[in-house]
Order: C-alpha cells, then structure tokens, then sequence
C-alpha cells in the first residue's frame, strides 16, 4: 500500500506540474491574445483604407476617363476651326492682295502711263514751237 500511495503521490505531483505548464501556457496564450488585439484593430482598419482608397482610385479613374473623353472631342472640334480658319485666312489674303498693291484701305485706280509719258514730250514740242517761232 506504500508503494501505491507513493505512486499516487508521484502521479499527484506531475499532474500539479502539469496544471502549472497548463496555466503559464494559457498565461502566454491570453498575452499573446492580449498582443495581438490592438495588431487586428490596424490590420482592420488598413484593410478598411484600402477598400477606400480602391473605391477612390476607381472614381478617380472614372473621372479621367470622361475627362479624357471630353477633351478629345474638344481637340477634334480644335482641329476643324483651325482648318476652317486657315482656309479663310487665304482667302482674306487673297483678297487683300487683289484689292490694293500699294497697301491702301481702298481700292485706287491705277493711273495710266500714257499721260504721264506725254508730259514731258508735250513740253518739249511746245520749247521746240516756241524756239522755231522766233528765229
């Protein structure tokens, strides 16, 4: 019967060795628990910022694809009134060419060569009559 008791004594002292370990494991289990609670609130809240910052990115790009849309049809509706100015500015300038050599607002008449050629021969003829006359 000792050599029970002593057994049971034995078996007593590795279950209290036993529930010593089981109670610094459950120790280190709730710090670690303890721990890991405020690192699940930031994991949380990054996840949180990401489906936020996705929901964003996702509006913005939305946003640049109109922006990007409206802005290519501006450039075409650009192009074609550059086209058509271009077209007008010839022919203003062909008009302006035609209107007047000289650079004036109006129209001028171009004087004829013949009248002013005829002067000078004309006073000649008269000096000629004139110097014929008195000899």
């Amino acid at each position: 019967m000792k050599e029970c008791e002593s057994q049971l004594e034995e078996a007593r002292k590795k279950l209290k060795d036993l529930q010593e370990q089981l109670d610094a494991a459950k120790k280190d289990q709730s710090e670690a628990q303890s721990a890991l609670k405020p690192l699940d609130a930031k994991v949380l809240d990054a996840k949180k910022a990401k489906e936020s910052m996705e929901e964003e990115v996702s509006i913005e790009q939305a946003d640049y694809t109109l922006a990007k849309k409206a802005y290519e049809e501006q450039l075409g509706l650009v192009q074609k009134l550059e086209a058509k100015i271009k077209v007008a500015a010839a022919k203003v300038k062909a008009i302006r060419d035609a209107e007047d050599s000289g650079g004036g607002v109006f129209n001028t008449p171009e004087k004829s060569g013949a009248i002013a050629s005829a002067v000078p021969k004309l006073l000649a003829l008269a000096a000629m009559v004139a110097l014929a006359s008195r000899q």
